[in-house]
């Protein structure tokens, strides 16, 4: 389950999932004044969402450009058996144990979750947007290089393209504000697509401009401004700002990219580091984290209103105590459905590129 994993990309993960909680579990206790820098930057942990998009563009993009390459097709029944594989198994159940527990009613999530249009339909499992805008991206990268595969459009006219579907996106999304019409922008798939494209805009450069690329991966101070940019739009601007959601919301995407070329060009100076493999290891299992993490919060808040624990611990405790049992659950979760699933994926249905390396390296010996 675990072969060829890169300890960097499950850091981003892990920076990401961590991000995403301190926003959810901080956001919902009153923080003490003097503690009010700490609630700020908290706030701005909406944006791991933004760093999860772009590094799922990233490798999803990848893993198709990769086939595309080696093989000169992509046999999409294969892609998006594994791609169901690896996600519906733990979706379906969290969303079974929702249906058990009754704790929403089921009217307001069943027909919406699971037909993933919950971003579109609304639904009371709020967090479950951004796994909607992921599926729809998958259809629509596969389309793309279907267009690609069937020569109607080259190669450079397929970034172009993706290039294109950003910058249409953000002209989409300044117009919706500029008539006030800003209702859903930060959860439709049409108004936040771009961060996902954007990350196979730089997959494509990794594949097919690789000197680019790796001049982009050595421009440590270019990418460390475009970090520093992305922060300071999302330290001086709300979530849901007119300028967030226009331009904000491409600053912060390129701001997630530029973190994610830095740390896959960067690490090897602290990846053996007790905090960066922590880290790392909690990337590990950041999408059950990220399906349960929301499940934790009402039952820990009661247990602290039980105890009678004083607000000046509770501000910093109770999130700490969700964070951890979240973490646990999404272990557990991760390890009694995600793995043994996919164990059984790759008996069913083998990556193609790790047979095809492999083969070369019993060939070789």
């Amino acid at each position: 389950v675990l072969r060829g994993r890169r300890i960097e990309l499950d850091f981003v993960r892990g920076i990401a999932i961590l991000a995403v909680m301190a926003f959810h579990f901080f956001g919902l206790v009153d923080i003490p004044h003097y503690a009010a820098p700490f609630a700020y930057i908290c706030s701005v942990g909406w944006a791991g969402v933004d760093l999860f998009f772009v590094l799922s563009g990233f490798l999803v993009g990848g893993l198709l450009l990769s086939e595309f390459t080696r093989t000169g097709h992509v046999r999409f029944g294969r892609f998006f058996a594994r791609r169901a594989l690896k996600i519906w198994p733990s979706y379906y159940f969290y969303l079974f144990f929702q249906v058990i527990v009754r704790r929403h009613p089921i009217s307001s999530f069943l027909v919406q979750n699971v037909t993933n249009l919950q971003n579109y339909l609304g639904t009371s499992l709020s967090h479950t947007w951004s796994l909607a805008v992921e599926e729809h991206f998958y259809i629509v990268l596969a389309g793309l290089v279907a267009l690609w595969m069937s020569h109607k459009i080259s190669q450079k006219s397929f970034v172009r393209i993706c290039i294109a579907i950003c910058a249409a996106v953000l002209v989409l999304r300044i117009v919706l504000v500029a008539l006030g019409l800003t209702k859903g922008i930060y959860g439709y798939t049409h108004t936040r697509l771009d961060s996902m494209v954007f990350g196979v805009v730089l997959a494509w450069l990794s594949f097919f401009d690789a000197p680019r690329f790796q001049a982009v991966l050595r421009g440590k101070l270019k990418l460390l401004a475009c970090v520093a940019v992305a922060m300071i739009v999302l330290l001086v601007f709300p979530v849901k700002s007119g300028i967030m959601l226009s331009v904000g919301f491409t600053l912060v995407y390129f701001g997630a990219g530029a973190t994610i070329l830095f740390l896959i060009g960067h690490a090897i100076s602290f990846r053996q580091t007790r905090v960066y493999r922590f880290v790392a290891w909690i990337g590990l299992y950041s999408y059950t984290i990220y399906l349960w993490h929301h499940s934790v919060t009402s039952p820990i808040q009661s247990v602290f209103l039980k105890l009678h624990i004083p607000s000046t611990i509770t501000w910093w405790s109770l999130p700490l105590v969700e964070a951890v049992v979240a973490v646990v659950l999404g272990v557990v979760a991760s390890r009694a459905i995600e793995w043994p699933i996919l164990r059984l994926r790759e008996r069913w249905i083998p990556d193609k590129q790790t047979l095809a390396i492999a083969s070369s390296e019993n060939g070789a010996e």
